[in-house]
């Protein structure tokens, strides 16, 4: 425990804002991924870490450092009233066994609370239903939330959020994944175009003092789906995910809308269901790029295509050079076009136009596009362009990307699946009838552009056949002319 003076010191650092100087005189050193967030001046940071990474730790030195200024108000919230607990012994362990100050109120037993002399509160909150009453209506400073991916979906925007604005508070947002939940949707605002949120992932192995036989430990027991997911903090599915292929690591990146590339946009009708437009650009080299997406529910066809008209006209985007959309959508097809102005077409994959053909052949395309598999179609090359050939150095890069503000269709991408497979059973080899409103229409586009693909290809390879037969007619009819 340190002494009085030392105690004043400790107050007078976090008085000014001096946060370094106070993790050394609580004795703390925070490892690389602990001092990357410490750092961020984000209003609302998201940390994603494996199992040990040292999220507890982190989110009690700033809690700490936070209540050792006068009058601020600090929120520990958690699932339930008993997993508030973990941050909590880490906030008291340095304020009260660390630093030696007492409180005038506290209660370790949930719900839990401190206070101190100098005005400042710190209280355990459950996101739990039947205790979520209690996260209405006071101003707070800094929302610690632990393990997000476990609280019910909505108490962020309903809850939380709101008690940040009289204070101008600070949020620490911290988890493991736990699949492609509410949590993945938050870790994304910290990855798009808003810069009050900020984003942060570690494994379990960034933490130094984790012993190296723990990780190998977790290694050999867990299933690797377990093992990614709660040592390696990355979002996943345990089986019959589609787009296996699919990577926000790598298939993610911001975009911008490019002007010389052709403009497309795909549509996938529904009222109940989510009514969909993607805008779409493919490259000169075959790259297919999803820059912007609309999707809306309980609207009627002419009314969303009013409002894509309109984003389209706000964002200035330019000319659509087609649009694609569901072969079975006749009467919607013809409300766009003949309401809207938007000539959509339709081309199809399958031979045989069977719906599940077109399914099936509609993922293969698109999985060849993120494998980066050279040639799309049976028999067609998709090229504009020339391209030099391939040599065994030479490794392919995937041909789709998505723009981070398209959060529906990265989502669709991981959640789109085929249902499970029963024991003594044949797999159902037909993806399931949920979350995937935005990857059919990403196939009627692909099906259009590959069809108008081998269109050219024909004409081409027509125009290569048919040019030493002409130059044979001429010499023919020269000598003709000549006899």
């Amino acid at each position: 425990m340190l002494t009085e003076k030392q105690r004043e010191a400790a107050r007078e650092v976090a008085q000014r804002g001096e946060f370094e100087a106070f993790c050394k005189l609580i004795g703390y050193e925070p490892h690389s991924a602990q001092s990357e967030v410490h750092r961020s001046r984000a209003p609302r940071r998201v940390v994603r870490w494996g199992r040990r990474a040292g999220k507890t730790l982190l989110a009690g030195v700033e809690a700490a450092f936070c209540l050792l200024k006068d009058n601020k108000r600090v929120w520990v919230v958690a699932p339930d009233h008993e997993l508030t607990g973990r941050v909590w012994d880490e906030i008291t362990r340095i304020l009260c066994d660390r630093l030696g100050f007492v409180p005038t109120v506290r209660h370790d037993n949930p719900p839990r609370k401190l206070v101190f002399e100098w005005g400042s509160v710190c209280e355990g909150k459950s996101t739990d239903p039947g205790a979520q009453k209690s996260l209405v209506g006071a101003g707070v400073d800094l929302l610690i939330w632990d393990e997000v991916a476990k609280s019910p979906a909505g108490v962020w925007e309903r809850r939380l959020h709101p008690n940040l604005a009289d204070r101008k508070g600070r949020a620490l947002l911290i988890s493991t994944p736990e699949g492609y939940n509410h949590f993945h949707d938050l870790w994304q605002r910290g990855n798009d175009q808003d810069h009050a949120w900020k984003s942060f992932w570690a494994p379990s192995s960034v933490n130094p003092h984790l012993p190296k036989e723990a990780l190998d430990e977790a290694r050999r027991t867990y299933s690797p789906e377990a093992f990614a997911q709660e040592w390696e903090a990355k979002f996943t599915h345990f089986s019959g995910q589609v787009y296996t292929e699919f990577e926000e690591a790598i298939h993610v990146k911001r975009l911008r809308y490019d002007p010389d590339l052709p403009l497309i946009l795909a549509f996938d009708f529904g009222v109940e269901n989510p009514f969909v437009c993607l805008w779409i650009q493919f490259t000169p080299d075959d790259t297919l790029r999803i820059i912007d997406e609309y999707v809306q529910r309980g609207m009627t066809t002419i009314e969303n295509g009013e409002r894509v008209l309109e984003h389209h006209r706000q964002m200035g985007y330019g000319a659509i050079a087609w649009a694609a959309a569901d072969p079975s959508a006749k009467d919607a097809r013809l409300t766009l076009r003949q309401h809207c102005g938007i000539p959509t077409t339709f081309r199809r994959l399958s031979k045989r136009g069977d719906y599940g053909g077109e399914r099936r052949n509609g993922i293969e395309q698109i999985r060849r596009l993120l494998r980066a598999v050279s040639g799309l179609g049976s028999g067609v090359s998709c090229s504009t362009t020339s391209r030099q050939p391939e040599t065994r150095d030479m490794r392919p890069e995937t041909r789709l990307f998505v723009d981070p503000k398209c959060v529906e269709t990265i989502r669709e991408f991981n959640l789109y699946r085929y249902p499970e497979q029963t024991e003594g059973r044949n797999a159902d080899e037909e993806p399931q009838k949920t979350d995937d409103h935005c990857m059919d229409a990403l196939r009627y586009a692909v099906a259009v552009w590959l069809a108008r693909v081998s269109d050219r290809e024909r004409l081409k390879q027509k125009q290569n056949a048919n040019g030493p037969l002409r130059k044979a007619r001429e010499r023919l009819m020269e000598r003709v002319r000549e006899a």
